[in-house]
């Protein structure tokens, strides 16, 4: 296994005026278009997380030692984990700083959502994507599956259908299950080459299910999960236009926005006029800075009605209050984690480019889908001569890796494996050096 390496603290960057907490840049200032270009990458931070793999062994951590494996039985010897969507990279040592400080105060009572913490989510998304929100439109949850779930409830109907496009992230279904609610499959459609392939959307099926079904209304995910696609504002500007038509209201997970990659930009679905009235888009900072066990999220709902019925709930399960030190995390995070994010950004396009390119020289076969989004790799098995067990026999019993295998997205996932390339390149390299030379026919 690969051997613990401490991560040594990187110099602060000198604060931005947001940071100092001067009023956010409004997009008519001259100077915001300056704002909204990342940091330069600390390269001594960038080769650290690059080169030097962390253990994750022994620290209950579900991507390296529960997903895949019998309960109770630990990983093989040699065990890859590239499959559960975290990062194997520690958090920013801003954040792990703040949280220190927090837990030496020795005080966990109830804790609200302060104007600290508010403030840096509005200013984050006005720095980071040119997205002015009020601070009112925000309501915080202890995660983004189970906001996700309640808006479900909350916003539509009972036994009503909510239309998702396969192959998506599996919680889905099992969120919409739990608001006891019926999923309509509208399947992306597969288009390009077959050495650069990605997703869209049926937008005639969609019509026809908005039409057909009674759907009240429309999930989506977006960065697309396990696709990568990041939808274009006009690709999403159907989307609402046929959600208005039929009245339906607009559900975006958005917790993978941050991660974006050139030349791909990230527009939210409540960002668009004709959209915002119907949308609550669901964010977090956990992907982005790797701290989804601290167990925060917020939806960013602009229709005060919606906002309203969303509210109410998530108070009548008194889940309106996130985790105490979830939200120590965000704010330290979105005030001080920017610098930190650009070197791991670097990383993972790094990976990418290292997967794509591995497979396309030595097992062309699989078709890898470049992402625009994510730390997720999407791949085509179908075209090598297994079925799902026997890909499942030799990708974890013969080559010790953990992936995510199709079958968990849905319709159109079955044949293709899911890879999370957030992590140290030594470990990425190993596992897909035994992923190509098990899956040689």
């Amino acid at each position: 296994m690969f051997p613990y390496h401490h991560i040594p603290k990187r110099e602060r960057s000198k604060e931005t005026e947001t940071e100092k907490g001067a009023t956010p840049l409004s997009p008519s200032d001259p100077r915001f278009s300056e704002s909204v270009h990342p940091p330069l990458v600390d390269l001594a931070l960038y080769r650290a997380l690059r080169n030097r793999p962390v253990d994750r062994r022994h620290t209950a951590s579900i991507k390296w030692e529960r997903h895949l494996l019998p309960p109770g039985t630990p990983p093989p010897e040699g065990w890859i984990a590239l499959s559960v969507a975290d990062m194997d990279f520690p958090a920013p040592a801003a954040v792990v700083e703040a949280l220190r400080r927090r837990v030496e105060e020795g005080l966990f009572g109830y804790t609200y959502v302060g104007d600290g913490a508010t403030r840096a989510v509005v200013d984050w998304l006005l720095r980071r994507h040119g997205w002015a929100v009020d601070e009112q439109a925000l309501l915080f949850a202890p995660g983004v599956i189970p906001a996700i779930a309640l808006a479900i409830e909350a916003l539509t109907p009972p036994g009503t259908p909510v239309v998702v496009f396969p192959p998506v992230y599996g919680p889905f279904y099992r969120a919409i299950e739990a608001a006891r609610r019926k999923a309509v499959d509208v399947p992306l459609l597969k288009e390009g080459p077959a050495e650069a392939p990605r997703y869209r959307i049926d937008v005639d099926a969609l019509r026809s299910a908005l039409d057909e079904t009674g759907a009240r209304a429309i999930l989506l995910c977006h960065p697309h999960n396990p696709g990568g696609r990041v939808f274009t504002r006009d690709e999403l500007a159907v989307v609402a236009g046929l959600a208005e038509r039929a009245g339906v209201v607009l559900l975006s997970d958005e917790i993978h926005a941050d991660l974006t990659h050139p030349p791909a930009t990230f527009t939210s679905l409540a960002a668009l006029p004709e959209a915002a009235g119907r949308t609550v888009a669901f964010w977090s900072p956990g992907k982005t800075f790797n701290l989804p066990g601290l167990r925060i999220a917020y939806a960013v709902v602009l229709n005060p009605e919606l906002r309203t019925a969303l509210r109410t709930a998530l108070e009548r399960l008194h889940l309106h209050l996130p985790n105490a030190l979830g939200i120590t995390a965000l704010e330290a995070a979105y005030r001080h984690g920017e610098g930190w994010l650009e070197a791991v950004l670097a990383v993972i396009r790094e990976n990418i480019a290292f997967v794509r390119d591995a497979f396309a020289r030595a097992l062309p076969e699989v078709r890898v889908m470049p992402p625009e989004g994510t730390t997720l790799v999407w791949m085509d098995l179908s075209a090598l001569p297994y079925d799902e067990k026997e890909l499942r026999r030799r990708i974890v019993d013969r080559a010790r890796v953990g992936v995510n295998f199709g079958g968990e997205f849905g319709p159109g996932g079955a044949g293709h494996i899911r890879l999370n390339v957030a992590t140290a390149r030594p470990v990425l390299e190993e596992g897909v050096g035994r992923l190509i030379e098990t899956l040689r026919p």
